[in-house]
């Protein structure tokens, strides 16, 4: 029930981030000032189960900073002053959610390896974010979402357990060694539902904050 509720209120969230977006453009997040772009890197290391698209090297860089390139054009990454970090892989600052296919470039996108041939969960994957409550707070752990789009229908892999946070400088790098699980995510009214549980996740992803 506690994994629920956690749920429930993570899927709350990533709605009230995207309606920021959409609306607000820089704007608010749960009532907080979006301080600063972000960009994450994915580490392709020997046995991950979370691996990049291999473009830039593995990093997605928020399509508003200088470094930015073309390919990036639809990557919206922010840290709230809250903690709270959240990436989109398809979404831009003008073309909205719809922006690779109104931008005509190839959306950036990852794999989660273990979901790979999964025709009923994983057959065309799209639309693919990540939300972090805690990664930029005071805690040491943060619960994390790799979510995605298949057929229409929204799916969200969580770790089971909360991630430790490696802390240097103002970046922030996740590394995880335990299990996750799949949840189907059902709307109006939002129905979490574990449709492949406690697989095994190892990866490990680094979000360095920009400001602006």
């Amino acid at each position: 029930m506690k994994g629920k509720r956690r749920l429930l209120m993570g899927l709350g969230l990533l709605a009230i981030g995207l309606v920021a977006l959409t609306a607000l453009g820089p704007g608010s997040v749960r009532g907080q000032k979006m301080s600063d772009r972000a960009k994450l890197w994915i580490n392709d290391f020997a046995g991950a189960a979370l691996l990049s698209d291999g473009v830039n090297g593995g990093w997605y860089i928020d399509n508003q900073l200088l470094e930015s390139p073309d390919n990036d054009r639809c990557v919206t990454g922010r840290v709230d002053n809250s903690g709270f970090f959240f990436i989109y892989m398809d979404f831009g600052q003008e073309a909205g959610s719809d922006c690779s296919q109104s931008l005509g470039i190839p959306p950036r996108a990852y794999t989660i390896v273990p979901l790979q041939g999964n025709q009923t969960y994983y057959s065309a994957p799209n639309k693919f974010r990540i939300r972090s409550e805690k990664l930029f707070s005071t805690k040491r752990t943060t619960p994390i979402a790799f979510m995605f789009y298949n057929e229409g229908i929204s799916y969200e892999v969580r770790t089971d357990t909360e991630v430790p946070i490696s802390k240097l400088g103002n970046t922030r790098t996740l590394t995880y060694n335990g299990t996750a699980t799949l949840w189907r995510i059902s709307m109006a009214p939002i129905k979490p539902v574990p449709v492949y549980s406690h697989f095994y996740f190892p990866f490990q992803i680094t979000v360095e904050p920009v400001a602006q």
